[in-house]
Formats: structure tokens, sequence, C-alpha cells
């Protein structure tokens, strides 16, 4: 049975586990690992701390240069977090497309046809790209756990996987991208 999307994360998970999450995400797992990156995790996990969700970070990272302010970034990823509410596509993926659609889609209606092919191209390179460092694009397949359910939640909290799969995964995304636009940029 499918219910309606109640909203933001905070809607969906209970206070307990938001408290849990906050003190979580400003723990340093991992991040020992994640030098060189983009993105450094700590930053990530604190964000996370401010519910600042997958989606929400990697647009931000790309704003300048996609011409948006930060707070369009923000705004225009704050409604997939957690899979989108239903642990289904996870938010490194729809922030990833976002972008692209912002970096290759059409200025105008009269591009759009144009347009189009050269996206789905770019989708496609990303998708194998993503796939090749995660073995799926849905949050449940990802982490093994429904979050947008208390239970898959908690599961998700005791195993460390925001911190161990999450921030690494929204840094390794950027590098995706970063790479992905360098390579636009010097194609004639």
């Amino acid at each position: 049975e499918h219910k309606p999307h109640p909203g933001f994360f905070a809607r969906r998970v209970p206070f307990q586990t938001r408290s849990l999450l906050k003190s979580f995400a400003f723990s340093k797992v991992h991040s020992a690992q994640q030098k060189g990156r983009h993105m450094d995790t700590d930053t990530i996990l604190r964000n996370f701390g401010r519910r600042v969700v997958c989606t929400q970070q990697i647009c931000t990272r790309f704003a300048p240069r996609l011409g948006i302010s930060r707070a369009q970034a923000l705004g225009m990823g704050a409604a997939f977090g957690s899979g989108m509410g239903h642990a289904e596509t996870c938010g490194c993926v729809t922030g990833a497309l976002l972008v692209l659609g912002l970096q290759f889609g059409p200025q105008n209606e009269e591009a759009a046809a144009t347009a189009a092919g050269r996206l789905q191209e770019q989708v496609a390179v990303f998708e194998e790209r993503f796939l090749a460092k995660q073995h799926s694009l849905i949050c449940k397949g990802i982490l093994g756990a429904d979050i947008s359910r208390p239970e898959g939640m908690a599961v998700v909290m005791q195993k460390g996987l925001f911190a161990a799969v999450c921030a690494p995964m929204v840094a390794a995304t950027c590098e995706i991208l970063e790479e992905m636009l360098a390579t636009e940029t010097t194609q004639p």
C-alpha cells in the first residue's frame, strides 16, 4: 500500500532516532580514509547532523558552477531526503541528476529535444560510474535496510552506516561529477 509522502526526514523518523543521528553524525568515523576527496566526510557528517541530506549537499557543492545560489540548491534538494522519504532512489543519485540536468539540460523549450539526448548520455555515464562504486541506485539496496521505517533506521544507526556508507558515497558522487564536468569543459 502506497502512502503519500509526509514530507522531509524529520517527519518520517522518530525523535529518538533523530537524536541518535545528530549525535552520531558528529563522530569522525572513517574520515581519515577520506583524505584527498573534494568533500571531506567530517563536513558531510556535520551536515547530516544539521539534517542537510545527501541531495542538498551535492547540489550546494555545485551551485556556484551551475549559477544558482546555495539557498536555491538547498531548497531544490530538500524533498529528496531518505530516498525521497521511502528509502528508494538514493539522494546521491537524485542530487547528481539535478546537477546534470542543470548543466546539460535545455535552457529553453526550443532546445529541449536537442538537449535530451546529451543529458541522457551524461545520466548513463553517471549511473555507470556510480554503480561501479555501489551495487544499487536505491537506498534500501545500498544500506540493506529501509530507513523510511523506524526499525530500518535503527539498524542503519546501530551499524553506523551513515558514516561508513553514506558520507563516503556523497564524497564519491561529488568526485564523479567533478570529473564529468571537468571533462565537459575541456571538450570543444
